[in-house]
């Protein structure tokens, strides 16, 4: 594959020809992304506040999901909920008695769909306060569709960030002993069918006991290797050893972004030494990644002196990274909160979804690249689709990809949005968009 001769700087949105248009239409010369907002209604949570965080698709057609329903404080996050549809567009909720209004805190942070249940995996968290803190991974299992959850926990003082069934087996990624300061190191626990538990900490030292300073979020499944990704203050010339992984006063701890690799199906792991990660500076994670077939794609964040940037880097073999020209297209200043969504292979393409928040104001940036040719288009779908301000996943279905996240339309009613991603050739009409259920942002965002 040779990428076609591309420009360095920020590629240059579209233009805007229908502001108020269901649809925008990602424009490149060998194909052409439609995106289509879906009409989304559910039921209006307890204090008018709601969003999605991520969805799975059923063995019966229908779709699961997972998010909050409720305002979160500086001590808690939002309260997991979770809501199941046959359409994508009418939304139930399920697992309020046995979830969400169980005592602890829960955060859900991946659905995982088995032979005959579904699990949500995540965190059980202490309310008391005054400060977060994990009592365990939490793992809750349903085998009726939804109607009623079984709620457990593996990993105490731990956490998992994103879950996956890999030959049978239940995988999650995220950091062990997260209470302490300067205690956390990355982990991996694989679970059997029989519930039988392997526990892996990604660095340990020469005896095999966890070396603390690493956190996983992600992990992408290869034939002859699996691939973590995370951060780890492990080669950040900043680091003091006393870093808190529950840090809430401040921008975040020095990081390096990291990479692990293991050739055993996660039963150990080796942290690749790659160069142009050690010592960056600031805080720096990779937050996510994906693979084409061709290359990987890992999204990177990093915090520098009040400034949130974001990378998007390639490579062929997990080692040697090289930075994609793709460039935020409006960058954040110094102020502005900015969070990474994702980066996705669907329909063909590479979708990264970015959201930037100023003062109060956010701004859904989703950007198109040809992995063929590395072309880039842009566009801002808060300001093209209603006022959409947050897409938390990406799913492929059969004949599209589903996006799911949230709409501030006030009190009155839920802001869960979904929104379609289909691919169009050249030659094909773009579907006809479908009416609209949204309203423009009345103030506000969430961090889920």
């Amino acid at each position: 594959m040779t990428p076609t001769t591309i420009p360095t700087s920020a590629p240059e949105p579209d233009p805007v020809d229908d502001p108020d248009s269901d649809s925008v239409l990602f424009d490149l010369a060998d194909f052409d992304i439609e995106v289509t907002l879906r009409p989304t209604s559910a039921p209006t949570p307890p204090s008018g506040y709601d969003g999605f965080h991520t969805v799975v698709p059923l063995d019966d057609g229908s779709l699961m999901a997972s998010g909050f329903d409720d305002a979160g404080d500086v001590t808690q996050p939002e309260r997991s909920a979770l809501w199941r549809s046959d359409d994508g567009s009418t939304w139930e909720r399920i697992g309020v008695s046995d979830v969400s209004s169980q005592p602890d805190q829960q955060v859900i942070n991946s659905l995982v769909v088995g032979d005959d249940s579904v699990r949500a995996y995540g965190v059980w968290l202490d309310s008391t306060g005054p400060t977060i803190s994990s009592v365990a991974i939490g793992r809750w299992t349903t085998i009726d569709g939804g109607d009623n959850w079984v709620g457990s926990s593996t990993v105490d003082f731990a956490t998992a960030r994103r879950a996956a069934l890999i030959d049978g087996r239940y995988v999650t990624v995220g950091a062990g002993d997260v209470n302490g300061a300067g205690t956390f190191y990355g982990l991996v626990t694989n679970e059997a069918s029989d519930q039988s538990l392997q526990s892996v900490a990604v660095d340990v030292n020469e005896t095999g006991d966890p070396v603390p300073g690493s956190d996983v979020y992600d992990l992408l499944v290869r034939p002859d290797e699996w691939l973590a990704v995370g951060s780890t203050t492990l080669s950040d010339p900043g680091q003091t050893g006393l870093e808190s992984y529950f840090d809430a006063e401040t921008l975040g701890f020095p990081s390096d972004v990291a990479v692990w690799s293991s050739t055993d199906a996660g039963g150990t792991w080796e942290r690749l030494e790659i160069e142009r990660f050690s010592g960056e500076g600031g805080t720096q994670a990779a937050v996510q990644i994906a693979d084409d077939g061709e290359r990987r794609w890992m999204l990177v964040t990093a915090q520098k002196f009040g400034v949130f940037a974001l990378d998007l880097l390639t490579s062929t073999d997990g080692r040697s990274w090289d930075l994609h020209p793709y460039r935020r297209p409006t960058e954040p200043s110094t102020g502005d909160v900015a969070n990474a969504r994702g980066v996705y292979f669907v329909e063909g393409a590479i979708v990264v979804i970015d959201e930037i928040v100023t003062g109060f104001e956010p701004s859904l940036v989703m950007s198109v690249i040809d992995p063929a040719t590395d072309e880039i288009v842009s566009h801002d779908l808060t300001e093209r689709l209603g006022g959409v301000h947050q897409i938390e996943d990406l799913v492929q279905l059969d004949d599209l990809a589903l996006g799911v996240g949230r709409v501030e339309r006030g009190p009155s009613e839920s802001d869960l949005q979904t929104i379609e991603v289909r691919r169009i050739q050249p030659d094909e009409a773009p579907p006809e968009p479908v009416p609209s259920t949204t309203t423009a942002p009345s103030g506000g965002s969430s961090d889920a």
